[in-house]
């Protein structure tokens, strides 16, 4: 398939900022410096009480002058590696040509100084970027860098941050620096798959790495993650696991991700799990839940969203990582399904209580910075109809405070791109009341078709009205891809043709969007005169009304009466 965006107008029409050419991908600019196998180690630890967590919830004061920022919202840190690979350094995966905002989260300062790389198609070349601004928002295209530096000065101090992380030799207990970097995707899993230096893996909100950066005193000196024994198992001893099998009811673990600054489509979910003996297979199950936040960081749980569904073989190896797609039923048949994110989401694991397996459990990243988010990790008890009951966040649930981590539980995301083509093209198309096709005219290029470039061929989209209704009789649109040699090209061609408008009806509007999960967008198309409100809006009695505005009064059109909006008949 052609990456590179089409951008079809003629000459004469001039190419926007924001409809950069696909093809100019900037070479990356970071090296990547490779992984090393992941290190857990096994801490004992007691739960909390009520009063030791409240104790816990405790501020403490802050540094006078410490340069920091947040993650952007919604982006990811690449994970461990299916074949138990921890990166040593960190790589946020963000989208592409999408706005992102860098949060500044430092303490004690007043002035500002971010630095940052970006690729200049114009000059097809590497460009710093320097800001004052307390945040920063910047698009990007397909590229990897390295991560922006922040300088915070106050009161005569001055403090520089950069992503970074800290490799610690578990052996030699000799500690390296390494930098961190941003990549900027639209499909981030292919994107790691692809070239000489592939490797497969998934994404967290929280750092799974090599190293660390910040740690609790219960962490001090551990690198990559952890696994927590303590809990009471089922010979009533303290050797159970805390993110696993264990006798005292929680059985189960959720994932918090926050709402994304541009939604993402979630394919799946990927699990990292250890046990020690196995006698057969154990079906899981991930569900992924709408949620909010108290002001006291515990999840409020909304409408759920999605279910994946996965196996742990009896031939499964005794670490790795269970695969949950998520799917849905439909005439006792089993589909795998794509889900749009745009909102704050709980991804919560369980069943692996019945599992038929001695010593299953999980890990949790020792990394364990709040990035403004809040707590990602939090111990679940899951009632016998599958639901979370009770949700305990990882920061407060042990009597000594494991700071914002999260449990190994990771996301298969991607970022398609639905953009115009033409760079006139704003969206927005009035049919004459005589009705016919869309076209337009550009200096002297005639066009019949409205183009858009899209990831993701129309086979894959669904077109509706934007309150999810069908769209309306009265206009056509025939959808289809371009293709060279049996091959989609990226482009997408939407011919519209309008009915003529009724006598009876001053003008009518259908706002229709044009979706895949993660992307979208919305076309106006109107045909007479429309002020907000003409439309077809219901049908009574097998007869079609629309609302239209007669004198500046809105009547309600059935058959040949009409209604004003009391329901009285207007002569």
């Amino acid at each position: 398939m052609k990456k590179g965006l089409l951008l079809l107008a003629a000459a004469a029409v001039a190419v926007s900022a924001s409809a950069q050419n696909k093809n100019q991908v900037a070479t990356s600019k970071a090296a990547d410096s490779g992984v090393a196998p992941f290190e857990c180690t096994v801490v004992k630890a007691e739960m909390a009480t009520d009063a030791q967590r409240a104790a816990m919830k405790k501020v403490a004061p802050k540094a006078a002058v410490k340069a920091w920022y947040n993650r952007p919202a919604g982006s990811f840190y690449r994970s461990l590696t299916v074949t138990g690979g921890a990166f040593y350094n960190p790589v946020l995966v963000l989208p592409c040509w999408r706005d992102v905002t860098f949060t500044n989260a430092s303490t004690g300062a007043d002035a500002y100084v971010w630095k940052y790389d970006k690729y200049d198609t114009s000059v097809k070349d590497w460009v710093e970027q320097t800001s004052t601004n307390v945040d920063i928002t910047d698009n990007f295209l397909n590229c990897s860098m390295y991560a922006p530096t922040l300088t915070a000065t106050g009161g005569g101090a001055t403090s520089s941050y950069q992503l970074f992380s800290t490799y610690i030799n578990q052996k030699t207990h000799e500690t390296k620096d390494y930098q961190g970097l941003t990549y900027y995707y639209d499909d981030p899993r292919a994107e790691f798959m692809s070239g000489e230096n592939a490797v497969d893996c998934y994404l967290s909100p929280k750092y799974f790495c090599a190293g660390t950066r910040e740690q609790p005193d219960m962490l001090k000196g551990r690198g990559g993650v952890i696994t927590l024994t303590g809990a009471k198992d089922a010979d009533g001893g303290k050797d159970g696991y805390w993110f696993g099998q264990n006798a005292q009811g929680w059985n189960g673990m959720a994932l918090y991700v926050e709402k994304p600054a541009s939604p993402y489509a979630l394919r799946g979910i990927h699990v990292l799990y250890m046990y020690d003996k196995i006698t057969g297979a154990t079906p899981l199950e991930a569900k992924v839940y709408a949620v909010e936040k108290d002001d006291k960081d515990n999840l409020i749980f909304g409408d759920l969203i999605a279910t994946a569904k996965g196996t742990l073989a009896a031939d499964a190896e005794d670490c790795g990582f269970i695969d949950l797609p998520l799917v849905e039923e439909e005439d006792g048949l089993q589909y795998e399904v794509v889900a749009n994110i745009d909102r704050p989401i709980a991804v919560v694991f369980s069943g692996y209580e019945k599992a038929n397996t001695k010593g299953f459990r999980m890990v949790i990243s020792t990394d364990c910075v709040n990035e403004g988010y809040g707590q990602h990790g939090y111990m679940c008890k899951i009632d016998a109809e599958g639901y979370p009951t009770q949700c305990v966040g990882l920061d407060q649930f042990f009597t000594s405070s494991l700071g914002y981590t999260a449990p190994s539980i990771f996301l298969d995301v991607e970022w398609p791109i639905m953009i115009w083509n033409y760079t006139f093209e704003d969206g927005k198309y009035n049919f004459p009341k005589t009705g016919g096709a869309w076209q337009r005219t550009v200096g002297t290029t005639k066009f019949d078709a409205i183009s858009v470039y899209s990831t993701k061929s129309s086979e894959e989209w669904t077109v509706t009205t934007v309150d999810g209704q069908d769209v309306p009789e009265w206009l056509t649109l025939q959808v289809a891809d371009v293709q060279e040699a049996g091959e989609f090209t990226g482009e997408v061609q939407i011919k519209a043709t309008a009915a003529a408008l009724p006598a009876d009806v001053e003008g009518r509007e259908a706002k229709v969007k044009f979706a895949v999960p993660g992307a979208e967008l919305v076309y106006d198309f109107t045909q007479g005169t429309v002020s907000g409100i003409n439309d077809v809006t219901t049908t009574i009695g097998g007869v079609k009304a629309h609302k239209v505005v007669e004198n500046g009064q809105v009547l309600v059109v059935v058959g040949d009466k009409k209604y004003n909006m009391m329901g009285a008949e207007v002569k």
